[in-house]
């Protein structure tokens, strides 16, 4: 039996709905967390926002590391709001990152029968459920246009990793990664020109979920330019932000806090810091 939970409480409709009628409302629509609210509260469905997390690991993965591992991903997604920046010109009555804070939600599937289960079946599962509630696709909302699979590897990595930043600008260390998949994708399209290399999924750190959420309604869905360039080579996978993206081994289990997909993917001469395989993460554990 599939057993499916909120990760937060709370009922944050109303607010939004609030927070829309107030008279300064049109001065904040050009900061980026101001219209992600507005736009995603507008959505039938989009507010609260976040994500549907499909756990396909349980033989490997204990209750507890699970529980550990969801709440981790949480911490980093409220730092992510909590560094956002505000506007300096104009501050409104209303704190934009608090209401943000309080419409995060994600929506946890724990379905033993997912054990294992490949990214093309839980795509499959997941466009089943947005069609059978009357969702749309295709609007720019994180939660329908994409999901989060969490693997044995990926739960490991986020259990890895450091605790995100106590304050903004600072650095956390070392940071895991959750895999997400296009729904749009579709290997068997004849207009779809990357699928040889491309399976529809793209890996993001812990720290940019709040980053690729903001930026899914600029996403050309189903054409995002995350194909072949660099996946071409067997073992390479695609790390994104939403925003830019570039390649990396598949054995990569941390990045560093300062790991950037734009300054990496443009100008890799300006990469100064390593990535981390699950070995030598290991190894590290065991040196005196």
């Amino acid at each position: 039996m599939a057993l499916i939970s909120n990760s937060t409480g709370g009922n944050p409709h109303q607010t939004s709905w609030r927070i829309r009628k107030l008279p300064e409302w049109h001065l904040v629509c050009n900061d980026i967390l101001a219209r992600f609210f507005k736009d995603q509260s507008r959505h039938t469905g989009g507010w609260p926002w976040g994500f549907v997390i499909y756990r396909t690991s349980f033989t490997a993965t204990s209750d507890q590391d699970w529980d550990a591992a969801i709440k981790k991903l949480d911490r980093y997604s409220y730092s992510s709001i909590a560094s956002s920046e505000a506007l300096e010109d104009f501050r409104p009555q209303f704190d934009i990152p608090k209401f943000v804070r309080e419409g995060y939600r994600n929506l946890i599937v724990q379905d033993p029968d997912l054990e294992g289960a490949s990214v093309a079946t839980i795509r499959k599962r997941h466009k089943q459920w947005v069609e059978a509630r009357g969702y749309d696709f295709n609007l720019g909302t994180p939660r329908f246009d994409y999901c989060i699979i969490l693997g044995d590897r990926a739960i490991r990595s986020i259990l890895a990793s450091s605790e995100p930043p106590p304050e903004r600008g600072s650095k956390s260390g070392l940071v895991g990664y959750v895999t997400i998949i296009d729904c749009d994708f579709d290997a068997n399209d004849p207009e779809n020109d990357c699928s040889e290399h491309y399976d529809g999924s793209v890996r993001l750190l812990l720290q940019d979920i709040l980053c690729f959420s903001l930026h899914c309604d600029g996403l050309d869905s189903g054409e995002q330019q995350w194909g072949e360039w660099g996946l071409a080579r067997p073992g390479n996978v695609m790390y994104t932000d939403g925003h830019c993206s570039t390649v990396e081994k598949q054995d990569v289990f941390l990045c560093p806090s300062g790991y950037d997909c734009y300054w990496r993917g443009c100008y890799p001469q300006f990469a100064t810091t390593k990535t981390v395989t699950e070995s030598e993460y290991k190894e590290r554990q065991t040196l005196p």
